[in-house]
C-alpha cells in the first residue's frame, strides 16, 4: 500500500507526502473525483489505475482515428459522383477531426499525470512508477532483438525444445520462472487482476543449454524475442540477479529495468573475474 494519503481541503484534492501537501492538478483531480473508480487508501494504485484508464482510452481513440481515416479515403475515391457522397466525405473529415482532438486531450492529460507523479519525488510505488516512465522503452543497445521466438530457436538449435511445440514449429527450451507480466510501452494491456492497472505482456526466461537470459512477448502476431544476456551458467545465478526486481514487474517499463539489471550483473561478474586474474 502507498505510504501517502489523499486530503480534501477547501473543495480541492491534495496529496499528503510526509509533511508535504501537494495540490493535485485540476484535470487529474476531476478524473480522480468524478471518474468510474472511487479513491482508495492506496494513492499509488489510484494514480496508476488512472494512468491505465487513460492509456486504454488512447488506444481505442487511435483505432477510431485509423478507422475514420480509412473512411475519408473511401469517400475520397468516389467524391463528386453524387452530392450525397461529398457530404459523406465532409462528415468523415469532421469525425476524424473530433477523434484526433480527443486523442490529443487524452495524451496531454496522461503526460500531465506522469509529470505530476515524477515531480513528487515520492516513495514506494510512485517512486517506481516515476523511474519507469523516465526509462526509454526502446531495446537497449546491448539487447539482441529477433523478430520471433521460433526464429530464435532455429538460429541456434540449442535453444529449441527437441519435441517442438506441437504446432509444426519449434519452441524455446527455456525455464520461465520469473514472471509473465513485464511491462514495456506501448505493449502494456489493461488488467482485471488486482491491482487494477496496466500489466505487461513480456515473459522472462533462462536457457540452460546456451546460458542465456531472454524475454519473449507472446501476443498477437510474431512472438518477439529479446536476448538480454549470456554467460549465466546456472539457474540460481539468474534467480539471484532477478529476485530483487521481481516486485517491480508491474511498474512501467520494467522490462527495460530487467535488461539493465542483467547487463549490470554481467559487467560486475566480468570485473570480478578480471580482478581475480590480476
Amino acid at each position: 500500500m502507498s505510504p501517502h494519503t489523499w486530503l480534501h481541503r477547501h473543495d480541492r484534492l491534495f496529496l499528503r507526502i510526509g509533511r508535504r501537501t501537494e495540490p493535485v492538478p485540476e484535470p487529474i483531480e476531476g478524473l480522480l473525483l468524478h471518474g468510474p473508480d472511487d479513491l482508495t487508501a492506496d494513492v499509488g494504485a489510484d494514480l496508476l489505475r488512472l494512468d491505465g484508464t487513460l492509456v486504454a482510452l488512447a488506444r481505442r481513440l487511435r483505432a477510431n482515428a485509423a478507422a475514420a481515416a480509412r473512411e475519408i479515403s473511401r469517400s475520397g475515391r468516389s467524391a463528386g459522383a453524387r452530392t450525397g457522397t461529398a457530404l459523406s466525405r465532409a462528415d468523415a473529415v469532421a469525425g476524424h477531426t473530433r477523434v484526433v482532438e480527443q486523442l490529443d486531450d487524452v495524451t496531454l492529460t496522461t503526460d500531465l499525470l506522469r509529470e505530476f507523479v515524477i515531480s513528487l519525488a515520492a516513495d514506494g510505488l510512485l517512486r517506481d512508477a516515476a523511474a519507469g516512465w523516465k526509462r526509454n522503452p526502446e531495446p537497449p543497445a546491448h539487447v539482441e532483438v529477433i523478430l520471433d521466438e521460433f526464429l530464435a530457436a532455429q538460429l541456434d538449435r540449442r535453444r529449441a525444445r527437441p519435441e517442438g511445440d506441437g504446432w509444426g514449429g519449434t519452441a524455446l527450451a527455456g525455464i520461465e520462472e520469473f514472471g509473465a507480466h513485464w511491462r514495456r510501452e506501448p505493449d502494456d494491456d489493461p488488467s482485471e487482476l488486482p491491482p487494477h492497472y496496466l500489466t505487461g505482456s513480456w515473459t522472462l526466461g533462462y536457457l540452460p543449454t546456451t546460458a542465456e537470459v531472454y524475454a519473449v512477448r507472446r501476443a498477437d502476431g510474431p512472438h518477439t524475442f529479446w536476448l538480454l544476456g549470456t554467460g549465466f551458467s546456472t539457474l540460481d545465478q539468474v534467480t539471484g540477479v532477478l529476485a530483487p526486481i521481481l516486485p517491480k514487474m508491474r511498474c512501467p517499463n520494467s522490462l527495460i529495468l530487467a535488461a539493465d539489471t542483467i547487463r549490470a550483473a554481467r559487467q560486475s561478474r566480468g570485473a570480478h573475474s578480471h580482478a581475480e586474474v590480476g
